[in-house]
């Protein structure tokens, strides 16, 4: 497919551009407002020529960047689309992210010392 054509796929929601999380079994919530700083009040990026942000053949092949109504999850079968929340959701996953990065850290600096004290495995 030529570029024209892909680009006039877009339907230059943006959405592609809001900021994501990833979720259980590698879904991923995209955040219904908070959007990429390039993004103008029509969706367009500012910067598209020298964007360093995923181009669209590699949205297209990572499942979820893209949200179920965008034409490009349509090139490839089987694409697993993101799932658009609302904030108070974005904000629960994040802080059950976090908090599971907290005990990950935790864990991680029990095994560290144990290590110290010359144990392979703490019980």
């Amino acid at each position: 497919m030529k570029k024209e054509d892909l680009e006039n796929l877009c339907l230059r929601c943006g959405i592609c551009c809001h900021k994501k999380v990833v979720g259980p079994e590698g879904l991923f919530f995209i955040h219904p407002t908070a959007k990429c700083e390039h993004l103008d009040e029509n969706n367009s990026c500012l910067v598209y020529e020298e964007r360093t942000c995923l181009r669209i053949e590699q949205m297209v092949s990572q499942d979820g960047v893209l949200p179920s109504h965008c034409p490009y999850t349509r090139l490839r079968p089987g694409y697993l689309p993101g799932r658009m929340v609302t904030e108070g959701e974005f904000e629960e996953w994040l802080s059950e992210l976090q908090q599971i990065k907290k005990r990950i850290e935790e864990g991680m600096n029990l095994l560290r010392q144990a290590k110290r004290n010359g144990l392979d495995y703490p019980l």
